[in-house]
């Protein structure tokens, strides 16, 4: 098989044969005491090349490490990888719109002002706001979570 795994001699006291094929890319040596031990090992690397193709076995042995962990972990929620890609992809689709949360503070004071809520309502969610917009700086409402509000919660609003 051209390309393939091949066996050869090799010359060290103990490691008599070297089987040598490429995977993703990059030279595989792997060294056996004995002819049988190679010719196997060639043979099933060969065979693996054959059933999976080129694509198959290069496939980078970090990213299929990687795939199978998060396959892992999602399997228990009845979730795939692709799921989770999905899921992911809409956050960082809607963390890209997201709006500075001192813009957003902002805009709320003024929608509640000309809803006609009070002076004095408008002003507490100005101080109240203002000093939880200064833990925060330079994040935008999609950076914030609830965990964040509740830890700083006891501070703000008391």
């Amino acid at each position: 098989m051209e390309n393939g795994f091949r066996v050869k001699a090799y010359k060290h006291h103990r490691l008599k044969f070297v089987v040598r094929g490429k995977i993703a890319g990059k030279w595989d040596r792997r060294y056996f005491a004995t002819k049988g031990e190679a010719t196997t090992y060639a043979h099933q690397q060969n065979t693996k090349l054959l059933n999976e193709g080129r694509n198959g076995i290069e496939f980078p042995e970090w990213l299929r490490l990687s795939a199978e962990r998060a396959f892992e972990t999602l399997n228990p929620w009845g979730k795939t990888i692709e799921d989770a890609v999905q899921f992911y992809v809409g956050h960082l689709e809607k963390a890209k719109k997201s709006a500075p949360l001192e813009k957003a503070i902002d805009e709320l004071i003024t929608v509640r002002s000309e809803a006609g809520c009070s002076v004095v309502y408008c002003n507490d969610l100005r101080l109240r706001l203002g000093r939880f917009s200064k833990d925060f700086v330079g994040k935008t409402t999609a950076d914030v979570s609830t965990s964040d509000i509740d830890s700083e919660q006891s501070e703000i609003f008391l």
